[in-house]
């Protein structure tokens, strides 16, 4: 043995001893050596003096197995040593296994050690015919003029089931297993044997059914998944938000495939303009947008003064009104805004001016702005850059 350690000088430098081992050593530690009675001196848990536990070991080495525990048919071996049987003295560990059904040697195996001439698994003990693998006890009774399960009847006629076997002995195999005569019976995949468009291998349509029985339906129509299929209302299989029974979101989309885009709370003044497109007031079926500067205004010269513009009605919505301001050009430059007066605050356009064309020498400037419920807008920028205020219709 070598122990680490020993002398670093001389030949042994690696720091080795050689300490040869006594002729009497206690090896587990425990105490005891061999000649002082420890019969097993590998296991520090057995020795003498040791707690004896059932175990099917000597731990006290006083040479009695699991000593106190009870042993049943006196056969040396208690139930928890290891005995399987503690009611037959016959059945023990270490006995020779015989031919009788039993683990007689308890080691988890019957009758091992006899022949099986067929490789069947089942030996001479229990197999009627050890030349067929075919015959044994257990095995499938089939229509052959032979006792194949070894229960001493030859061809017993059987409840026909589902196995591709002619169990009933009566040339048909399976019958009574294809109640809708589509060519597949319920042991062959036939998942609906009441409806011939449903087996094994049948194509899958859009029905709401397994028809090809791989326990899933309508696979292939749900693109999105979202577990609802063409077949089932979903009217935009490439979107998982949409389908029957959806919230409606606010999206340009139908996601409840209701036939309308954006309905429910989106559009609630019925003006066909949802807020999620924009609708600046949904309570105003009048107003969808909020007003813009006033363009495109035109004077048609006579002895009643025409002004017309671009009609912003339908951009922002039907409840559009205008507020047309004039005042009188002097000879300053730009343009004396708080002289301004309001001629109407209405939705009237063209707007006819009534007054006397201004005298020669002088002239009149008419700005617009359009409002709604959304808001007011401007009557413009001046050359500045800044917006026109003026003190007009309010």
């Amino acid at each position: 043995m070598i122990v680490w350690g020993g002398s670093s000088a001389g030949p042994l430098n690696s720091g080795g001893r050689y300490a040869p081992a006594p002729l009497d050593l206690d090896q587990d530690q425990d105490g005891f050596t061999a000649c002082g009675g420890d019969c097993d001196d590998h296991d520090s848990a057995i020795h003498p003096g040791a707690t004896e536990s059932c175990n099917g070991v000597d731990d006290d080495c006083d040479g009695i197995r699991d000593n106190g525990f009870l042993d049943a048919d006196g056969d040396g071996f208690a139930a928890c040593g290891g005995d399987c049987d503690d009611a037959d003295a016959a059945v023990h560990p270490g006995v020779l296994e015989l031919c009788n059904g039993k683990d007689d040697n308890c080691n988890g195996s019957v009758e091992e050690g006899f022949l099986d001439l067929d490789g069947d698994t089942a030996n001479a003990c229990t197999d009627c015919n050890d030349y067929n693998p075919d015959i044994h006890i257990g095995a499938p009774e089939v229509c052959n003029g032979a006792d194949d399960n070894c229960d001493g009847t030859v061809d017993e006629p059987l409840p026909e089931i589902c196995d591709q076997v002619d169990n009933d002995c009566d040339s048909l195999v399976d019958e009574g297993f294809d109640q809708d005569a589509d060519g597949v019976t319920t042991c062959l995949g036939d998942c609906n044997d009441g409806n011939p468009a449903v087996h094994a291998g049948a194509p899958e349509t859009c029905d709401q059914l397994d028809n090809d029985c791989d326990t899933l339906v309508d696979e292939g129509f749900d693109q999105d998944a979202d577990g609802v299929t063409t077949c089932s209302g979903d009217c935009n299989d490439a979107d998982p938000t949409t389908y029957p029974g959806a919230v409606e979101i606010c999206d340009q989309a139908d996601n409840d495939c209701n036939g309308f885009i954006d309905d429910a709370n989106f559009d609630q003044d019925g003006d066909g303009v949802s807020t999620c497109f924009g609708d600046c007031n949904d309570a105003d079926p009048g107003a969808w947008d909020y007003p813009v500067e006033v363009f495109d205004l035109e004077l048609s010269a006579g002895a009643m003064t025409g002004l017309g513009w671009f009609e912003l009605g339908p951009l922002i919505g039907p409840g559009t009104t205008y507020d047309v301001t004039s005042g009188a050009l002097t000879g300053a430059a730009g343009l004396n805004l708080p002289s301004a007066v309001c001629l109407q605050s209405s939705g009237a356009n063209p707007y006819v001016d009534s007054r006397s064309n201004p005298a020669v020498g002088s002239g009149t400037w008419y700005l617009v702005r359009a409002r709604n419920s959304c808001g007011i807008g401007t009557y413009g920028f001046a050359t500045t850059g800044t917006e026109r205020l003026i003190p007009a219709c309010p």
